[in-house]
């Protein structure tokens, strides 16, 4: 279920930004959307949300969604849209307002693997403080 919920979140997020920019912008077709929104969510999904972020903190895979759909709004707008418009800003941009909402998605991701935890343990690091255990007493040789 918690892979249903933000699967869909990310296909809403993905759809609107795409369709807003890529479709009022350049004019695109409903098919060529569809085709980039599925694309670009699902793969996002599967190498952003299920592998980098079991393995770094929520920022880091914020940062790295958004170069991963970049790259694949990059891709895929010149290879349906050609080099007639600039698709590496569009790129950029669309992939910048998907990127705003990945740190939700992500929290609703550890919320459901961790739901007694607030941080997902290993994610971030911290230095550790003590006390020596016996202070008053002198090391006698």
């Amino acid at each position: 279920m918690k892979h249903v919920k933000a699967f869909s979140l990310k296909l809403l997020i993905a759809t609107i930004a795409i369709s807003q920019i890529f479709g009022t912008i350049y004019g695109a077709s409903l098919g060529d959307l569809i085709i980039i929104i599925g694309i670009t969510t699902v793969a996002s999904y599967l190498i952003g949300d299920l592998i980098i972020l079991r393995f770094t903190s929520n920022s880091i895979a914020s940062i790295l969604d958004f170069g991963l759909s970049m790259f694949l709004l990059w891709i895929l707008g010149i290879s349906f849209f050609g080099g007639d418009i600039p698709i590496v800003r569009l790129s950029a941009f669309t992939a910048f307002f998907i990127a705003l909402t990945e740190p939700l998605i992500h929290r609703i991701l550890i919320m459901y693997d961790n739901p007694n935890d607030k941080i997902r343990p290993g994610a971030e690091l911290t230095t550790e403080l003590s006390e020596e255990i016996k202070p008053n007493q002198e090391n006698k040789k």
